[in-house]
């Protein structure tokens, strides 16, 4: 399977007491024959939980789009997904 590019935006929560944890989102991109998987990791803790979605008739600028979209609004990793659909039919 070839790659074409991938891209990773990185965002990173610090810890604030009750308010929020500390912890690392990363959102990528990987641009392949197949179409463009996105995926997303949260790493809390010394532990990385990663899930993954393969777009297929995305364009690589479009992919790009929806990738910043998501590392600017810091998508959550619970709902990533759910966004990730909606935004397709957007671009």
């Amino acid at each position: 399977m070839e790659v074409d590019s991938i891209i990773i935006l990185k965002r990173t929560f610090s810890d604030l007491g009750k308010l929020q944890q500390s912890m690392d989102l990363q959102y990528q991109m990987v641009v392949k024959s197949k179409g463009i998987e996105f995926c997303v990791s949260k790493i809390q803790n010394g532990k990385q939980e990663t899930e993954c979605h393969v777009v297929c008739n995305l364009s690589k600028q479009e992919g790009k789009q929806i990738l910043s979209f998501m590392h600017e609004n810091s998508i959550p990793f619970e709902s990533w997904k759910d966004v990730l659909r909606e935004l397709v039919f957007l671009v």
